[in-house]
């Protein structure tokens, strides 16, 4: 029975969660793409980061699209950038 309860909950559960694939009355907005972002990304951890040479970017993706919604406020549509770095801690770790 608890079983049955637990497979009826999650299945409804998850039938209440999508990702916003299609929005009413036209298309998704998802801005200027960042021709710069190598540059964004490794001024944003530099501004992060306690001593400037404690970064290591091993790779940084191309960005992609990208949409987040916790489904009781509007949408956001923007892009996202996957970066492989290595970060060293205060600690010289």
């Amino acid at each position: 029975m608890k079983k049955t309860i637990l497979i009826i909950s999650l299945a409804t559960i998850a039938g209440c969660a999508s990702t916003p694939l299609k929005q009413e009355g036209g298309s998704i907005e998802y801005g200027e793409y960042p021709k710069n972002f190598s540059e964004i990304v490794k001024s944003h951890y530099q501004a992060i980061a306690k001593e400037l040479g404690s970064i290591r970017f091993n790779v940084i993706h191309i960005p992609r699209y990208f949409s987040i919604s916790d489904g009781l406020i509007q949408a956001k549509h923007g892009y996202l950038v996957y970066t492989d770095l290595n970060f060293k801690t205060s600690g010289g770790e």
